[in-house]
């Protein structure tokens, strides 16, 4: 397993706004939300075995603030993961057992490693905010081994198209074929002691924040935010993985788990009635083997 990095290597940076100014809120606030941490995580974690981690070398393409790197370690992978917040990057790098190292880096531009690097792609809520889907998904490809495999989750397409035309947003989406940028604003978390905590907890480790959130967090104000992301219809979602040369072997459209329905029953109640999220597992196929025969024609 590689040495872990001290820091992460900065490249292009570019990310949606809310990740980087408010990073270690955010990365806090999925740590225990029901759409993150009870939905989406076990559900991407399901696409893979534990026989297919053992060992392998996985590239955790936005990684955040490592919560899945952990997780993918503990199963016996080592990982390396690529963020274009500098931020996210530095909260995984402070993350006790996250990733062993962090290249700060935009996934629509060239990778910074060779081909066939990767036994796993593991991708988190990613793919909707990037604009150039094609060049991204070709350089997963290329990252991975032949007979890699890539997992990924990200907004569904159906319920995009609900949740969007029924909250504000500068895009009115009037038709579940009407795409383009979406600017949003979410509600994450509170703020105990005021909005100067954010400026100086996105300095600070994942562990400071949990420390200082403990107290009536729930009870507290709500930080606003702003998130912009790419509304796609399915087809413009898998054509360009399967331009790339992926083949597709699963789609995920989980119900939620009894726990999370217990826990958090109104979002239990609305993940009951659509899905969430969309989750997809597709492999890298080995090059086809050229017949030795020779046919005359």
């Amino acid at each position: 397993m590689p040495a872990r990095e001290e820091a992460a290597r900065e490249g292009d940076g570019r990310t949606s706004d809310g990740y980087t100014t408010d990073a270690a809120l955010y990365a806090a606030h999925a740590d225990e939300s029901p759409w993150n941490r009870w939905y989406e995580r076990p559900a991407l974690d399901r696409l893979l075995t534990d026989d297919e981690l053992a060992g392998a070398l996985v590239l955790d393409a936005a990684c955040a603030a490592g919560a899945a790197s952990e997780q993918l370690r503990h199963r016996g992978a080592a990982v390396i993961g690529v963020d274009s917040s500098h931020p996210m990057a530095r909260l995984a790098l402070a993350r006790r057992n996250g990733p062993t190292g962090v290249v700060s880096t935009d996934l629509e531009g060239p990778l910074p490693f060779a081909d066939h690097s990767f036994d796993v792609v593991y991708s988190s809520l990613t793919v909707h905010y990037l604009a150039d889907l094609g060049t991204a998904f070709r350089e997963l490809a290329r990252v991975l081994r032949p007979g890699g495999i890539l997992v990924l989750s990200t907004h569904h397409p159906f319920d995009e198209a609900l949740r969007v035309a029924a909250h504000r947003s500068r895009m009115q989406i009037d038709s579940y074929f009407r795409t383009g940028t979406v600017t949003e604003q979410w509600a994450i978390g509170g703020q105990p002691l005021g909005r100067w905590l954010v400026e100086r907890l996105s300095l600070e480790s994942l562990s400071a924040v949990r420390a200082r959130r403990r107290v009536s967090w729930r009870a507290t104000r709500r930080t606003r935010l702003t998130v912009r992301f790419q509304r796609r219809t399915l087809s413009q979602l898998l054509n360009p993985l399967l331009d790339a040369g992926l083949v597709l072997e699963r789609v995920g459209e989980p119900l939620p788990s009894g726990e999370l329905i217990s826990r958090f029953p109104r979002a239990g109640a609305l993940l009951r009635r659509r899905p969430g999220f969309l989750f997809l597992r597709a492999r890298r196929p080995h090059p086809t083997r050229r017949s030795s025969t020779n046919v005359d024609r």
